[in-house]
């Protein structure tokens, strides 16, 4: 079904239902014909489906923010993500039995294996932010490998970390933690 411009009318009435702040960027009704023209004029060029158009705004309606997206914003919640969500990425992380590849091989190896073993919650939010980051990173053109590292051999289970060495590691990672979340 192609584009008209009664969806991209429809598209703003949903719009401004679920972005309270809305009217800070369309002050006036010439303000509104110019957007939803040039709106009108993005969504065709990059042949966004009325369906498409639906899936933005199921994403908008989940999105945190009072604010009206950018078009182009708006486009990139219209097209399907290649990359699973990051939930199913931390559940396949998890899960032993699972092969690994691709965006979730490249978080598990910046969260750390061992870490990502340990199953918390506090490392589960630090392989989010390095899922994200590396399915963004995919997007603009680099690349990963899917190959393991070769295995170490076996050491001793015994640590030789002091308890206070302990307690400062566990600080460090937690404060790593805060700044991604905190941006």
């Amino acid at each position: 079904m192609k584009l008209e411009k009664t969806h991209v009318d429809q598209l703003f009435t949903a719009l401004t239902g679920i972005f309270p702040a809305w009217s800070q960027a369309i002050k006036t009704s010439s303000h509104a014909m110019t957007a939803k023209r040039e709106w009108y004029q993005a969504l065709t060029d990059e042949q966004i489906t009325p369906d498409e158009m639906t899936a933005g705004l199921r994403k908008a309606r989940t999105t945190q923010s009072q604010w009206l997206p950018s078009c182009g914003e708006f486009i990139g919640w219209c097209r399907p993500s290649p990359f699973v969500t990051k939930r199913q990425a931390w559940q396949n992380a998890c899960d032993s039995t699972k092969l690994k590849k691709g965006p979730v091989l490249e978080a598990i190896r910046r969260t750390g294996k061992f870490n990502v073993q340990s199953g918390s919650k506090d490392v589960m939010y630090l392989f989010f932010d390095h899922y994200a980051d590396v399915c963004n990173e995919i997007l603009s053109g680099q690349t990963f490998t899917d190959q393991l590292p070769e295995p170490k051999p076996a050491e001793p289970k015994q640590s030789t970390m002091t308890d206070e060495q302990k307690v400062i590691a566990w600080e460090n990672i937690r404060s790593v933690i805060d700044r991604k979340r905190n941006g």
